[in-house]
């Protein structure tokens, strides 16, 4: 007999959170070298003006292009973190879509009828308990 949950969905379910929270450090990390690589970027683009020796202008040429290409990845980091961020939903959302998939109108009219009569029983039960007390 099929289980009515796979063992690896419901390992991927108590995953997904832990990936999400990985993702979103990933991203707070992100977004603090993508400041710094701009702070430094800007630093040095204004003591190029400043600068007087050519040695020093090279080099500050140099850090620039450095500081730009690092800044150039980690807003394209920063974006593909945030949509992953976005669009991967949490543990919560994935139960509901998958109870929502095992959820049709058969199904929950069957339900009906057998919490209808289990209902039925039970009340008889009862009653008749209470009646051979009496």
């Amino acid at each position: 007999m099929e289980p009515i949950v796979s063992p690896l969905t419901i390992y991927i379910l108590s995953a997904v959170n832990n990936l999400l929270c990985f993702m979103q450090g990933l991203l707070c990390i992100d977004i603090i070298l993508g400041s710094l690589c701009l702070m430094f970027y800007w630093d040095k683009h204004s003591d190029l003006k400043y600068e007087y020796k050519e040695k020093e202008i090279a080099l500050c040429r140099e850090k620039i292009v450095v500081y730009g290409k690092g800044l150039k990845y980690s807003i394209i980091a920063g974006v593909i973190l945030g949509l992953l961020c976005v669009f991967i939903p949490n543990r919560d959302t994935l139960i509901a879509m998958l109870v929502a998939s095992y959820i049709t109108p058969d199904n929950m009219s069957t339900a009906n009828e057998v919490i209808k009569s289990n209902m039925q029983d039970y009340i008889n039960m009862i009653v008749n308990g209470i009646n051979s007390v009496k």
